[in-house]
């Protein structure tokens, strides 16, 4: 039986920096033919621990603390997901106060072992799960990882002051696109880093962090969440209902300016910001996600979608407000989501846009920060301008 390891520390500062030890090495030794490149290494200690009330960072390794995967070459996505050798972990926080605990899960990068040379951050790839598989952290290059921030998760605490755990899966491998031919019998070649948590009360919140939404009316940055009255565009003959504003100037300055016949009208709805917080009831394969904050507004905008029964996002930005030419901050991090989950043979690569397509489902994005997905003319968008919308 896998027994958990456990370390806590008190202390009343609000900053927490939780560090595994547990490091995961991977190794290259080559001898002759065969290879015997991974050593997981799983030390199984934490250290340097201040935490707000009661928090902890559990170990969940095998007894052995060692996993060692031999006659390993680089591989594949597929293969790399389906790896049973896993680096188990889990959060765990209880707190006596109402308030919610959002933390960072990090990979924080060692040097190698004296002998060996480095492989590249845009050498490795990670891929982080739930304990069910489920996937939280698609196929990752760890050189496009913002600031080497893995994860983003909360932890919202009521007056139970009941214990709240998330538990993870971290598979690791060499990218399949790295050359390996020219390794030989003198390569000593080594990547080693361990996993780092971060952590921050946050004032608790009525609102949801994130919701979701499949629907017409439109959302913009800064939008609250709930329901408030729209006025939309109409098509009398049929009913169907287009594009949402918050104005019926705004409305009626859309139609104007998209030539629209005389049969659109504007019309008072009260369908509003409609939202889930569980994508799943939503029953579609593409739709949009919200980042909400404190406050209940919206911060940002995703379009997700479902590949191969995992969920993907491409990040919207709104950059209307920047200098010609500008390229969005996620747009490097949306080309690699696209081209992980389609395969990049399904894929139309250009220096300012990215589009991919199977199955049905279409995807792209653009360094503008326009991303989108569709299926046929059904659609869910998150312009340039930060504004989202979906439309059937």
């Amino acid at each position: 039986m896998m027994e958990d390891k456990e370390i806590k520390q008190k202390s009343n500062k609000k900053q927490l920096i939780l560090t595994i030890v547990g490091v995961l090495v991977l190794v290259i030794a080559v001898v002759g033919a065969s290879f015997a490149v991974w050593n997981y290494v799983f030390n199984g200690q934490l250290t340097n621990t201040i935490s707000t009330n009661d928090i902890s960072l559990d170990l969940l390794e095998s007894n052995t603390n060692i996993i060692t995967i031999e006659n390993a070459l680089p591989m594949s996505d597929n293969e790399g997901k389906q790896q049973t050798q896993t680096f188990d972990f889990a959060v765990t926080s209880k707190t006596v106060k109402d308030i919610d605990i959002e933390y960072n899960i990090n990979i924080q990068k060692l040097e190698v072992d004296n002998g060996y040379a480095s492989l590249n951050d845009n050498q490795i790839k990670v891929y982080l799960t739930d304990y069910n598989n489920t996937q939280k952290v698609a196929p990752t290059l760890i050189s496009n990882l913002t600031n080497y921030k893995l994860y983003t998760g909360k932890h919202s605490h009521d007056t139970t002051h009941e214990t709240v755990q998330d538990k993870f899966k971290l598979r690791a491998w060499i990218d399949g696109a790295v050359d390996a031919s020219n390794w030989n019998q003198d390569t000593k070649l080594q990547y080693k880093f361990k996993i780092g948590l971060t952590s921050e009360e946050k004032q608790k919140s009525s609102y949801p962090s994130v919701v979701y939404r499949y629907g017409t009316n439109g959302v913009k940055l800064g939008d609250s969440i709930g329901s408030k009255p729209v006025y939309c565009d109409v098509e009398i003959s049929s009913g169907t209902q287009y594009d949402c504003f918050e104005t019926e100037a705004l409305c009626q300055a859309f139609l104007e300016e998209n030539n629209y016949t005389e049969t659109d009208r504007c019309e008072l709805g009260t369908t509003g910001f409609d939202y889930t917080e569980d994508y799943t009831t939503l029953n579609k394969n593409f739709f949009l996600k919200h980042n909400i904050s404190n406050e209940g507004t919206v911060e940002s905008s995703e379009v997700c979608y479902i590949k191969d029964n995992s969920l993907y996002c491409l990040k919207g930005e709104k950059t209307d407000d920047k200098e010609e030419g500008y390229i969005s901050q996620y747009y490097e991090e949306n080309t690699n989501t696209l081209k992980t989950s389609f395969g990049e043979s399904n894929c139309s690569v250009r220096s300012d846009y990215v589009g991919c397509s199977a199955s049905g489902l279409n995807a792209d994005a653009n360094q503008d920060g326009y991303v989108a997905a569709d299926v046929g003319s059904s659609h869910c968008t998150v312009y340039y301008s930060g504004d989202s919308r979906c439309r059937e």
